[in-house]
């Protein structure tokens, strides 16, 4: 214990020495411990002995950490140097800050009466300031609003177009997607309630903020500005695709808006690289791999507003008209070509005139001398043009046959069962490369009708062949199935015909006999499936097989007389006349350079003269129907124009046939007999209880009128006065 007191002696060893000493004191005879002594409290307040049965490792004497030592309920806290004094625990922090709120357009000190608002009465200032907010939803609401001022208040537009323009312009490469739905919104209804003339001098600054945000680094942002793009092309479409041959010429640079616009588009299908090696006259073969985060949808939305934008930098109106460029190689002479062109034109009233009493004779007017003027040399070909379209195609080839090829297993299925976004994916794909070889191939046949040559290949006819190989497996020829099939169908017979053009050597395509089957099935056995569109869309088509010597050519030009008896359709009947009208005048033409074989078939000469035989009943339809008094709309409008106008070329290509006294397809005597009682019904018609009922022609216009009294001359009709 003295050890232990005087600090020699550790706790646990005097522990350890009680413990013994209690063991050898206090033993029984089996060995265990007996609780004889008393216990007692040490001054650790421990009981010590150790309870008997206690083991020692039980023991609290055997801890390794002290127990804490309980807290103390009031204890003073000592400030530290520099603190100060701290508040209690239970204080209450009383202070307060204030801050002001600037509401301006809830201010009750201005007049609004008198002045244009929204339903939240907010005027043009306010909206004009809030479209900065932070806020996507407050942006989002004022351009709402000032699409509701000037919808709402008459006149609003006129006063306030710049600022209404101006202020919208920043939104449309918005974060938000919602900011740049409404946007859109915004626009469509502002540029259509602007006239064109008004809205020019702001285009240059929407087109600039539309091309950048085209270049935009979200791809949801760019995707979204093509509906802004869209609108500018029905708008503005020449300051749009102003100068965009310059993104493909490394000698021209010019910064326009046509160049920006297609350079957005080529980063956007992932072609940006290859573009600017074709500028550099090098060789573009590989893709960029910005176009893989492209879905199928927006990929679709890509290529539907590069197709718009093509269409009107090239002008191509053959959606609106027939395609006579097809027409081209048939003829060695320019001037005749145009005569040709010219012909049931709305000019083509004013070539001939119309008055009984100026009618020239057969002798002094022939129409084959007429159109056949000295082939004059047009020298205004551009070849750096046809340069360029060629150039266009072959950055493009890459990026549209890599997405063809992934489309077409989901568009076409061996099943029958197609996916629409990849169908329409695959429709636009196509569209766009009938576009451009349509372009090229139409410069070419001009170039070679100039320099007076056949022998002028093109070097990126690979590229169209390579299409066609792919395809090809794709073309069943069956006329059955769903009508995006048929579409398909179509233009894959489009792109045949355009190929075997490109040929400098003229030779049939391989794949042109599978094209002549299908368009023998289409034209006797499923010609209910027809539409006006595929008609006109498969012209190029007949004309190819009709101008190609191949064997089965006689058997399409038969079905397309036999069909023309079928066609109940107005405007399926005004596109099949007008091709088989131009077809029966290619013999007129001394400059034809193309055999048309299928046209001097002995046995085809019946079914000419009853083609011919069935276009009075044809002309007296559509002047009735044009004549005809029903409810005044714009939809009947349009159609009772287009009946009027078929029936003014009806008249036109009759007095052309009889004019001259010989005409290679049809029998002048034979003709004019027949055609007599057919046309009669145009004058009058004798009814057997009403007598002489008059015909349609006395409603016609003036210029009609004087149509149908020319062909009087030519065939014995008396008109009543």
């Amino acid at each position: 214990m003295k050890a232990f007191e005087s600090g020699g002696m550790t706790s646990a060893s005097l522990h350890m020495l009680h413990f013994v000493h209690f063991a050898f004191n206090h033993r029984g005879p089996l060995g265990t411990f007996y609780d004889s002594a008393p216990l007692q409290r040490n001054k650790r307040n421990f009981l010590w002995p150790p309870p008997f049965g206690l083991s020692l490792r039980h023991h609290p004497f055997m801890g390794t950490k002290r127990k804490a030592k309980p807290a103390v309920d009031f204890k003073k806290t000592k400030p530290k140097l520099g603190k100060g004094k701290q508040p209690a625990n239970n204080a209450t922090d009383t202070s307060f800050k204030a801050k002001a709120i600037a509401m301006p357009q809830q201010s009750i000190m201005l007049d609004r009466s008198q002045t244009a608002t929204t339903r939240r009465r907010q005027t043009l200032n306010d909206l004009m300031q809030q479209t900065h907010h932070p806020s996507s939803g407050a942006r989002k609401d004022a351009v709402m609003g000032m699409l509701e001022i000037f919808t709402t208040y008459q006149g609003f537009l006129e006063q306030n177009t710049t600022s209404l323009i101006n202020t919208a312009l920043p939104l449309i490469g918005d974060d938000d997607v919602h900011v740049r739905a409404a946007i859109a919104r915004y626009f469509t209804n502002l540029l259509a309630s602007i006239p064109d003339d008004t809205f020019a001098p702001y285009a240059s600054s929407m087109l600039l903020m539309t091309s950048s945000a085209m270049s935009h680094i979200s791809m949801f942002v760019r995707i979204d500005a093509l509906q802004i793009l869209s609108l500018l092309l029905d708008k503005v479409p020449s300051i749009a695709t102003q100068d965009w041959e310059s993104a493909l010429d490394a000698k021209h640079s010019s910064d326009s808006h046509g160049q920006r616009i297609l350079q957005a588009f080529f980063a956007m299908l992932g072609v940006a690289a290859g573009a600017q090696r074709a500028r550099s006259g090098l060789v573009a073969t590989s893709l960029s791999t910005t176009s893989v985060n492209l879905s199928a949808s927006q990929r679709l939305t890509v290529l539907r507003s590069l197709y718009k934008f093509l269409s009107e930098a090239m002008h191509d109106s053959q959606s609106n008209g027939m395609p006579l460029w097809c027409f081209q190689s048939a003829f060695a002479s320019p001037s005749d070509l145009e005569q040709f062109e010219q012909l049931f034109h709305h000019s083509s009233l004013e070539a001939y005139p119309w008055t009984i009493a100026q009618v020239p004779g057969a002798s002094t007017h022939l129409v084959c001398e007429n159109l056949m003027s000295a082939a004059r040399v047009d020298q205004s070909v551009d070849a750096a043009s046809e340069s360029v379209h060629e150039r266009l195609a072959h950055v493009l080839h890459a990026s549209l046959l890599s997405t063809l090829l992934d489309s077409l297993p989901a568009a076409l299925a061996p099943d029958g069962s197609s996916s629409d976004v990849h169908a329409d994916l695959v429709m636009h794909l196509l569209r766009i490369y009938l576009l451009l070889w349509r372009r090229i191939i139409t410069l070419l046949i001009k170039t070679r009708a100039i320099q007076g040559t056949d022998h002028m290949p093109i070097k990126s006819i690979t590229q169209l062949e390579q299409l066609l190989a792919h395809l090809g497996p794709y073309f069943t020829g069956s006329t059955d199935g769903p009508q995006v099939r048929l579409e398909l169908h179509v233009i894959y017979c489009e792109l045949v015909s355009l190929c075997t053009m490109a040929a400098h050597e003229r030779a049939p395509s391989k794949h042109l006999p599978s094209v002549l089957a299908f368009l023998h099935t289409l034209l006797t056995q499923n010609h209910a499936a027809l539409t006006h569109d595929l008609y006109q869309a498969l012209l190029p088509t007949f004309w190819l097989v009709l101008s190609t010597p191949i064997d089965g050519n006689v058997d399409i030009l038969s079905a397309l007389l036999a069909h023309f008896d079928t066609v109940q359709n107005r405007a399926l009947h005004t596109v099949a006349f007008h091709f088989l009208a131009r077809i029966a005048m290619l013999p007129t033409f001394r400059s034809l350079q193309v055999q048309v074989l299928p046209l001097y078939t002995p046995f085809l000469r019946a079914a000419w003269h009853t083609w011919i035989l069935s276009l009075p009943r044809l002309l007296w339809q559509s002047a009735t129907y044009a004549v005809s008094s029903r409810t005044s709309s714009s939809s009947f409008e349009q159609e009772a124009h287009a009946a009027l106008t078929l029936a003014q070329h009806i008249l036109e290509f009759l007095h052309c046939t009889l004019l001259p006294t010989r005409h290679p397809l049809f029998e002048h005597e034979a003709l004019v007999t027949e055609l007599a009682p057919r046309v009669a019904p145009l004058f009058h018609v004798h009814h057997p209880k009403r007598g002489i009922v008059p015909g349609p022609y006395r409603k016609l216009p003036v210029p009609t009128q004087r149509m149908a009294e020319a062909l009087v001359q030519l065939i014995p009709i008396s008109p009543l006065r």
